[in-house]
């Protein structure tokens, strides 16, 4: 039993983290032929836009999708190096002293191995190795599948792009058959963006839901446990990283949300100001048909309630310190 809030926490810090990656698992081992399918038509859409004026656009948020990805996992691999490698400062120590005598000898994850029969003092680095082995490739699985879908989303966002570029570029002097031709790439251009989106909500919409759940627990107990551990060195900035990663794994799983909306709302004003006056009567009614689709904005949510956006970020993170706040006072 534990006999108060402080004992009750210090082992959940990491039992969140792998709450997370078990949601980001089993969600994707359950949806391999939405994956596949997903690899399959992104290839499919750069093959088919290749030959179009297009494919800078595409080449652009590709690039931006590659930025994106590499700024997140170096700041959660060195927030996981952080987290990870201090409690092996007690192995170098004796190293140095050719000694085996540390008197704190930290674990990645608190755990009992006496239950085991095990002693600590006389396996502490076979159980160090293997605890890290575990965290890697844990973290791996979580940034693996988080920057996967940063990937799909900056793609959904560069056809969106792509439609506005295309009808930017409808001219009244030119002939019909020219003015239908370039419409109509943009109208399957469009359809194919507003696709990607449904798909991404339907797959993400319940892992978000649970995602955002476990963040702000997760959160509020990591900023308990630094206030407690605050007076110890080592366990302080091992909570620190541990925070600073979990706010930025939150970010970027609230960006998506946002660059959608946000390109969802700028092409329906594209659409609506470009010279749609000079077109063909056929010309016209194609781009009422996409005014029309896209007069409703996009979104990408967390179980259907939460709507993922940099605003709601600010208040799931207010709602963290709130808990915080209660935690701290029933201390």
């Amino acid at each position: 039993m534990y006999k108060n809030i402080d004992e009750l926490t210090a082992g959940l810090v990491e039992d969140m983290i792998v709450m997370l990656g078990i949601t980001y698992y089993y969600v994707f081992a359950t949806n391999m032929d939405w994956v596949r399918f997903t690899i399959n038509n992104m290839r499919k859409d750069w093959k088919t836009m290749e030959r179009s004026s297009t494919i800078r656009i595409m080449h652009t948020y590709g690039k931006k999708g590659y930025s994106t990805t590499t700024f997140y996992l170096v700041m959660l691999y060195t927030a996981t190096c952080l987290y990870i490698l201090l409690p092996m400062q007690a192995i170098i120590s004796d190293v140095i002293t050719a000694a085996n005598q540390s008197e704190s000898k930290l674990l990645i994850v608190k755990a009992d191995y006496m239950i085991y029969g095990i002693n600590i003092n006389n396996h502490y680095a076979a159980m160090l190795i293997h605890q890290l082995f575990e965290a890697v490739l844990l973290m791996s699985l979580i940034m693996t599948i988080s920057t996967f879908m940063l990937i799909v989303v900056e793609h959904c966002c560069g056809l969106f792009v792509a439609v506005g570029e295309l009808l930017q570029h409808v001219k009244g002097e030119f002939s019909t058959e020219q003015q239908d031709r370039i419409i109509f790439e943009a109208v399957e251009v469009h359809q194919r963006a507003l696709t990607w989106a449904d798909f991404i909500e339907s797959l993400s919409t319940v892992m978000y839901g649970v995602l955002v759940l476990i963040s702000m627990i997760s959160i509020s107990i990591t900023g308990l446990q630094l206030i407690i551990r605050f007076n110890e060195p080592t366990e302080a900035v091992r909570f620190v990283a541990c925070i600073g990663g979990q706010l930025v794994h939150l970010l970027f799983i609230s960006i998506p949300g946002q660059e959608i909306y946000d390109h969802s709302i700028r092409l329906s004003m594209e659409i609506y100001n470009c010279n749609w006056f000079e077109v063909s009567p056929k010309a016209k009614k194609s781009i009422l048909m996409m005014l029309m689709n896209s007069a409703k904005p996009v979104y990408l949510t967390a179980g259907k309630f939460y709507v993922l956006s940099l605003e709601s970020y600010g208040k799931v993170l207010k709602a963290s310190f709130s808990f915080l706040t209660m935690m701290r006072s029933s201390r």
